[in-house]
């Protein structure tokens, strides 16, 4: 990575990785706005907080954000915006009981009763000599304190925000974007040229000669507000994983095993590329749209979510992200599948790596979601009659013949293909785990009657 962190390592974690703008999303202004005045703590804190006013939870929208080593349970303060992000989170704290006392609650008194087993009033602080409720009445504010957010600043203009990384939006200052701080670099790049040659030209800084129609002004397709850079896509980049094992980093440890993703069309998109109906076009609807029979092919969708904050862009193309998760290991891994927005339904074929099973069985749990955070239902290859059934995601994978692994990403792939002809065949027997995005609002592990929970048992796979 690159930046004021570049080469940075941690000899417990490594080296620093970050995958931004992957999943989650940067702490908004409607987050603040909607905690910023509850009146009492447990309104904002597990496990009496609603989701919109849970701190936790909006805390944690910034560690997927940033993701890579931030998104590590344990090794995550290894990333120096850990201290940043975690101050700013004591900053919004500290405003709230500001609030509280100003409607006359004082906040050192106010700890949840109803905190779950760790968290009562009375239990130990470990490893510390406190009960929960002594360490809430220490008065932080008379150790430290923290100077206004310029995010709370009421402004008439970008110089009154104090700094050239803000900009006045509506009366309140706010953090630019990367694309708006670009956009302010051109800017003053050209313009310093401009000068430049125009006090050669003409021999004072404010010449009139034509360059300095081109030199002064930047294109429209330079201005952020009407282009967005790719940049800020999860399209634009891939996954870079940590390859940590038990607090190891090696590549080596690690195989790639196959996985299907079957994509469901969202149902609330409509794209540009829109049919003519008597001469006109219909923008209701696209051509990739199915009709109410072809609809009924695939499993009905339940409740479709919706998500304001996902972003799709124009040509369909999109992520499915796949995680493992190390249940006899330390260790997880992300990997990603694009897939085509536009169809009815997208089958890719990808991979996802869990630790090498070398001397003993690997036991790891798989989990998909697409880009708006909607999860993913996995289905199981059971037997030997080549059917899918509804499973957890949960494997065992032993280092029998044949493996039904392979030590690289390319090697994984192929071997899900059967070569003896061309174009070659998909042998979907040689793929355990397949998931389905059907877009639905709702946790894909409950099973039906009659199915079970489990690891699911085949050769090579236990």
């Amino acid at each position: 990575m690159s930046g004021h962190f570049a080469n940075w390592s941690h000899p417990f974690a490594g080296d620093l990785i970050r995958n931004v703008g992957n999943l989650g999303e940067p702490i908004q202004r409607r987050d603040i706005e909607r905690i910023i005045n509850v009146r009492r703590t447990e309104e904002f804190v597990f496990p009496t907080a609603s989701f919109s006013k849970n701190i936790e939870i909006i805390h944690s929208k910034v560690h997927l954000w940033v993701s890579g080593t931030m998104n590590n349970l344990n090794f995550s303060p290894a990333d120096p915006i850990f201290w940043l992000h975690h101050c700013f989170i004591d900053y919004v704290w500290e405003r709230i009981r500001q609030n509280q006392r100003k409607r006359g609650i004082n906040p050192l008194f106010d700890y949840p009763e109803n905190g779950g087993k760790g968290h009562l009033p009375g239990d130990p602080l470990s490893p510390f000599a406190f009960k929960n409720r002594d360490a809430f009445m220490i008065d932080w504010s008379k150790v430290y304190t923290y100077e206004e957010s310029p995010a709370d600043i009421n402004c008439g203009s970008d110089g009154e925000c104090g700094s050239n990384f803000y900009l006045c939006d509506g009366g309140l200052c706010r953090a630019k974007t990367v694309d708006e701080m670009r956009y302010t670099e051109r800017t003053r790049n050209r313009r310093s040229v401009s000068e430049n040659r125009n006090l050669s030209l003409n021999g004072k800084a404010n010449g009139s000669h034509p360059l300095s129609l081109f030199l002064d002004h930047p294109s429209q397709s330079d201005n952020p507000t009407v282009s967005k850079n790719l940049q800020t896509s999860p399209l634009f980049h891939s996954i870079q994983n940590t390859f940590m094992i038990n607090g190891k980093e090696d590549s080596e440890a690690w195989v790639d095993i196959p996985v299907i993703i079957y994509s469901k069309r969202p149902g609330d998109l409509v794209f540009d590329a829109h049919p003519f109906r008597k001469g006109n076009a219909d923008l209701t609807t696209d051509v990739f749209q199915s009709t109410k029979s072809e609809e009924g092919v695939l499993p009905p969708s339940g409740n479709p979510a919706t998500t304001k904050q996902c972003q799709h862009v124009g040509s369909g193309a999109s992520k499915v992200y796949l995680r493992s998760v190390g249940l006899n290991y330390e260790g997880d891994y992300t990997s990603e599948a694009v897939i085509d927005e536009r169809q009815l339904l997208t089958m890719t074929l990808t991979q996802v790596a869990v630790r090498k099973p070398y001397k003993n069985d690997t036991k790891s749990y798989i989990a998909a979601y697409d880009q708006c955070g909607r999860m993913c239902t996995p289905f199981c290859l059971t037997g030997k009659n080549g059917i899918y059934h509804k499973c957890t995601g949960s494997i065992r994978i032993d280092a029998r013949i044949p493996r039904m692994y392979n030590t690289d990403s390319a090697g994984t792939i192929l071997q899900a293909f059967d070569f003896s002809t061309f174009p070659p065949n998909l042998v979907q027997n040689k793929v355990f785990l397949v998931f389905y995005c059907g877009k639905e609002d709702k946790w894909p592990w409950l099973l039906s009657d009659g199915e079970e929970h489990g690891f699911e048992v085949r050769e090579g796979m236990n």
